[in-house]
């Protein structure tokens, strides 16, 4: 009975959590939730898979064909000597007609460095349904930065994941549920005027304009997760100052026009074989889009 009530309760919290506040799509906290595997999105059940066979077999198995891969995946436990590591949902964007979606999540290479409030790295995955009733990965990066939190958080279990094979056993039914659509004329003229802006000139200016003052999420190499525009400008000297060229590769919008998704290379303009791999998550702000989310990871593939 103990186990039915917990179960019925994640599953109350998880849906609910969603449902009240993804109107907007704005990314938000993961921790204090319990997410049972198969929700929406099986974002949990990668994670699981990954820690138990490495990322190759999940990679395999959700993402789409022409997904896109940024950075370095962390070292499994047998191949970096660490007796185990942790991935863990931080916060999450989804939009209320479920058809698109974003997880940024904190990896620790030691167990106990959740509970320590150290993170070794990010990783941004972003799902959508790309075809009829198929949820897939179409990008995920890697970022291996350094960040800490609070040793105490402000709720006992950050985020618990149900464990067992609770996808195939609920069985879900997604056959009325649409693929992610092209994005709206609102969105494009947002994501082209900061590709415009920010392309072979001064980028940073413009992306904090495009975030706000007091929003947006940045992870960025060689400094880590920031939060909020106007913390980006007093780390301006620290920042990536190479001129870019913005390559645009994925560009989707969830049916409701709540939530988009643009995915691409920055090619160096100096050095076109210099790439990054960038995620950018737009959320409609009223009648305007604004940029919540943008991840930068080496490389690419």
């Amino acid at each position: 009975m103990g186990r039915i009530s917990r179960w019925n309760r994640a599953i109350t919290s998880t849906i609910l959590l969603a449902w009240l506040t993804s109107a907007h799509a704005q990314l938000v906290e993961a921790e204090c939730w319990e997410w049972p595997t198969g929700i929406a999105f099986p974002d949990s059940l990668y994670v699981e898979r990954a820690r138990n066979f490495g990322f190759d077999v999940p990679w395999r198995e959700f993402a789409a064909r022409d997904a896109i891969r940024a950075g370095r995946p962390p070292a499994s436990p047998a191949e970096s000597g660490t007796l185990g590591w942790t991935w863990l949902a931080d916060r999450y964007a989804i939009a209320r007609t479920t058809d698109l979606g974003v997880f940024v999540s904190r990896t620790n290479t030691r167990a106990l460095g959740w509970q320590e409030g150290i993170s070794d790295g990010y990783i941004v995955s972003a799902w959508a349904f790309v075809s009829k009733g198929t949820p897939k990965v179409i990008a995920t990066a890697w970022l291996h930065e350094k960040s800490d939190r609070p040793v105490k958080p402000p709720c006992e279990n950050r985020l618990v994941v149900v464990p067992g094979n609770a996808w195939s056993r609920r069985k879900l039914d997604f056959s009325e549920v649409a693929a992610a659509t092209a994005p709206p004329a609102g969105l494009r003229d947002a994501d082209n005027s900061l590709i415009a802006a920010a392309t072979c000139r001064e980028r940073w200016p413009p992306i904090i304009a495009a975030s706000g003052e007091n929003r947006g999420t940045f992870l960025i190499p060689k400094i880590g997760e920031v939060r909020g525009g106007a913390r980006l400008r007093p780390l301006l000297n620290l920042l990536p100052d190479e001129p870019v060229r913005w390559r645009r590769l994925k560009f989707l919008s969830s049916r409701d026009e709540t939530l988009g998704l643009s995915i691409g290379r920055l090619e160096n303009c100096d050095d076109p074989k210099a790439t990054q791999t960038y995620i950018s998550v737009w959320v409609r702000d009223g009648k305007s889009w604004r940029l919540e989310l943008l991840a930068i990871a080496p490389g690419g593939s």
